[in-house]
């Protein structure tokens, strides 16, 4: 599960009395989808789980793909969250890339929810989730490109352009994470966290 409550969310504009129920809503659709899968998992069973009728929750969703979207954007925010508090702004550029993307790793794996987009469920990648992830990926490049500068100018990262070796970085870090195609079978976390880690600090030290 999660190590976040989706009811952690801040009240939204209709009152806070809304914002808790669309919480309530995302909770009992992420527990639903998680456990029997989005697709097969009916607006009926949401409500029913949510305490609520299913007319209200069209009052705060289009559907249940709203709901999908929904909860996406919260999972997607959360992780970026996790992976910006884990750095020490006093350490080293390569050290605070290293603590980002293990924060980020940490928390997919404890996220089974996620597990479905990192897997690349095709039930849960709609085209509208797929503009989630590639918004949330650009929040994280431009972090990492932030990361990058800092490296530069304290003499810790090669001078080059920080935006591609951002890019480059992620892309890295998501051949790991996110690639369905890779068999860890024989590797334990560990040994590929190590990895990602050797070859992100070769890609980005100086000369």
């Amino acid at each position: 599960m999660s190590t976040g409550s989706v009811t952690e969310i801040k009240s939204e504009p209709e009152g806070a009395r809304e914002a808790s129920r669309r919480a309530g809503i995302l909770e009992a659709a992420r527990g639903l989808f998680t456990r029997f899968g989005y697709k097969k998992t009916t607006m009926d069973e949401i409500a029913k789980a949510a305490g609520i009728t299913k007319p209200t929750i069209y009052t705060y969703f289009e559907g249940k793909k709203g709901i999908l979207v929904g909860l996406v954007e919260w999972e997607a925010s959360q992780v970026l969250d996790k992976g910006l508090a884990s750095q020490d702004l006093e350490a080293a550029a390569p050290e605070q890339l290293r603590s980002m993307f293990m924060a980020v790793d940490t928390f997919l794996k404890g996220d089974s929810f996620l597990q479905g987009i990192v897997t690349r469920d095709p039930d849960i990648l709609t085209p509208e989730v797929l503009n989630i992830a590639f918004g949330f990926e650009r929040r994280i490049m431009d972090a990492v490109a932030k990361i990058l500068e800092q490296g530069m100018e304290e003499g810790t990262v090669r001078r080059t352009d920080p935006k591609l070796l951002a890019y480059a970085t992620v892309r890295l870090h998501e051949a790991f994470t996110f690639s369905a195609f890779f068999d860890s079978e024989g590797y334990t976390d560990e040994q590929v966290n190590d990895f990602f880690v050797e070859m992100m600090t070769a890609a980005v030290q100086p000369p």
